[in-house]
This record gives C-alpha cells, sequence and structure tokens, in this order.
C-alpha cells in the first residue's frame, strides 16, 4: 500500500459478534479488521494467520481469503481505498498486525459514529481509517520500525502537530541517537523525518477540510505549516489539488 495512496471512503463499520466459517471469498471493497476478543483464523493465499484481541488486518480489494472463528467480536470497515476510484483486481498483499490493542476505543468510537445520525460522519470516519492505516504501515511486515518509535510516532506528531518537530527532539523521546528516527524512516519507508510529518499533517488537513468550516489558513496553523501558500503547494502536490477542491469534492454540508 502506498503512503501517498491512503484515502479511504469509508462505505460501513460492522460490529461482528459471532462464530463464522467464511470459504474463499473475495469483495470489490477493502477490509479493515480489529479483534476485540475471541480468535480468527484467516487464510490468504494458504497462509494462515490467527488474529488475536488487539490484532488488526487490511485485506485489500479482491483479495481471497478464508475466515473461521468459532467465536469473535471484531470492528469490521469496509472501504474503497482510494476517493473516486473504483477498486481493481491487483496484487496488492494483505496487511497483519499484531499488536494494535492502543487503537480499541478508536474503533469502538467508529463503530458509533457510524451508528450515529450525524451527517459528516462518513467524513469523520474516513478520515479516522486513513490515520489508523498510516499506523499500521509503520508498524509490520518487511517495513516495520522499531516497536518503540512506532508506538509513539503518530502521538507524538498529533500532540504537537503545530510545533517544530525535529530529529533531536524525537530521538531525546525516545531515547534514540537524534538522527536515528529520520535513518529509519528512510530505510524502512523510503521518505525523511519531514516527508513523515509533513504526510501527517496533510492528512489531518484532508479531515479537517472536509469536517470543518475553518479557512486554509486556519488549517495550515492548526497542522503545523507557518506559510499557508507553502501549504497549499504541499497539499497540491501530495494530492493533486488544492484544498479548496479537495473541500468542494469531499464536503459534507451539515445543518
Amino acid at each position: 500500500m502506498d503512503l501517498n495512496a491512503l484515502n479511504p471512503e469509508v462505505r460501513a463499520v460492522l460490529l461482528l459478534d459471532k462464530g463464522i466459517s467464511q470459504t474463499q471469498s473475495s469483495f470489490p471493497e477493502a477490509r479493515a479488521v480489529f479483534v476485540l476478543s475471541g480468535d480468527l483464523a484467516i487464510d490468504c493465499a494458504g497462509e494462515v494467520t490467527h488474529m488475536r484481541p488487539g490484532a488488526f488486518c487490511y485485506l485489500p480489494p479482491f483479495c481471497t481469503f478464508a475466515a473461521k472463528s468459532k467465536h469473535v467480536r471484531a470492528v469490521v470497515i469496509r472501504f474503497l481505498p482510494i476517493y473516486g476510484i473504483e477498486p481493481t483486481a491487483s496484487e496488492e498483499q494483505a496487511l497483519f498486525v499484531e499488536d494494535m490493542a492502543g487503537e480499541r476505543e478508536t474503533f469502538l468510537r467508529m463503530c458509533d459514529i457510524y451508528n450515529s445520525s450525524a451527517s459528516d460522519a462518513q467524513a469523520r470516519l474516513s478520515a479516522m481509517l486513513k490515520l489508523l492505516l498510516l499506523g499500521a504501515l509503520v508498524t509490520e511486515g518487511e517495513n516495520a520500525l522499531p516497536v518503540a518509535m512506532a508506538a509513539n510516532l503518530d502521538s507524538y506528531i498529533r500532540e504537537n502537530m503545530a510545533d517544530e518537530i525535529s530529529n533531536t527532539e524525537l530521538g531525546a523521546v525516545f531515547g534514540y541517537h537524534p538522527f536515528y528516527v529520520s535513518q529509519m524512516l528512510k530505510k524502512k519507508l523510503g521518505i525523511t523525518l519531514k516527508q513523515y510529518v509533513i504526510a501527517y499533517r496533510l492528512r489531518t488537513a484532508c479531515a479537517l477540510l472536509a469536517t470543518t468550516e475553518k479557512t486554509t489558513a486556519e488549517i495550515a496553523e492548526q497542522t503545523g505549516f507557518t506559510d499557508a501558500s507553502y501549504f497549499t503547494k504541499s497539499f497540491k502536490a501530495s494530492f493533486g489539488k488544492t484544498p479548496k477542491e479537495y473541500r468542494n469534492e469531499n464536503k459534507i454540508d451539515t445543518l
């Protein structure tokens, strides 16, 4: 999954609470699954992964899989990976993360939002899933970061987004050499710390554009861009459209 393509459109958020014995299936929509309790076995391409409480998986569109459990309680999110583009069959691989227990309340909150009557529910859910997927990508698999770093990196950026975030700061916070964080990001994800922080800020900006009435200048300042013109330039470079164009396409009107 491309970090720059994380732009999910949530279609449904379901709370699964039952036994399941599903033979090989595939769907045109992607699936995100978070296990609350029980044990869920997912068979992808003959490789079985046992998901226990706190585990998360991403199943791409048209991924062929089988699922089995005597009883599992899990949050299942159905979504399109990119706004405005219907998915097509691809060789994209499933992603399994053994421990995302720290996000348990987030997944439960997504169930509540989906079942609410809020007119901005879809925009909020899509923004939340976008950040969850971004976090999952940096914690597991071939591109995994050290656990201590991955567990705290996003939360630190979120809490300090409006401020300058440097290698030295993060090195001190996580107990690493000042340049180790940036080196690990470059090695594992192919991006620098600065690029990672900007990507996180831009995705937060997407959520604000879709769910608030704040001006572009206000959003730029809130997400750590001191220059509104630089914010607009960075946004267009990442998403192929200006913040105003993105808002016009994705804004859900509220009463």
